[in-house]
This record gives C-alpha cells, structure tokens and sequence, in this order.
C-alpha cells in the first residue's frame, strides 16, 4: 500500500488514524506438525519467532545457542521433558 501524500512521508510517520501498528498488530500464523507434537491444539500463549530456534533445538536434541533469547514452547509438544 502506498500513499502518495506529503502528510504519510518516508519517515515510517505519521501513521494512518485508521491503520494498526507496533506490537499491536504483530500477529501470524504458527504451525508444527511431525513427531512429538500435539495435534489440534491452540496455544494459550503467545508465540515469538523467537521461541522457534530454541524449540527446534529442543526437537533435535542439540545444544541450546546461548544467546537464544526464546523460550521452548513445551504447550505443543506430546511429552515435553522441561530438562
């Protein structure tokens, strides 16, 4: 979308008054399907792209990046073992 008007400049401001933005409209879709994971669930929580890495890594059994920032997202999996 494109709005061709001095008042929606290039500077990511002002915003439209009618549009979402910041955290607010950060939504998507997260799906995991394959061994050790729930079928049919709905999470409770929120899920970051963050807390991917560290539950693949959790799903291979490698190490955990230190600096992984996320969290393992125990709620979609079968038999999760909170090591």
């Amino acid at each position: 979308v494109f709005a061709l008007s001095e008042e929606f400049g290039p500077q990511h401001g002002p915003f439209l008054p009618t549009a979402e933005w910041g955290l607010g409209s950060l939504h998507g879709t997260f799906a995991m399907c394959g061994p050790g994971i729930k079928k049919g669930v709905e999470l409770e929580r929120n899920v970051w792209c963050l807390d991917m890495i560290p539950t693949l890594c959790y799903l291979a059994g490698w190490p955990m990046p230190r600096d992984a920032e996320g969290a393992i997202i125990f709620q979609a999996l079968e038999d999760p073992d909170p090591r």
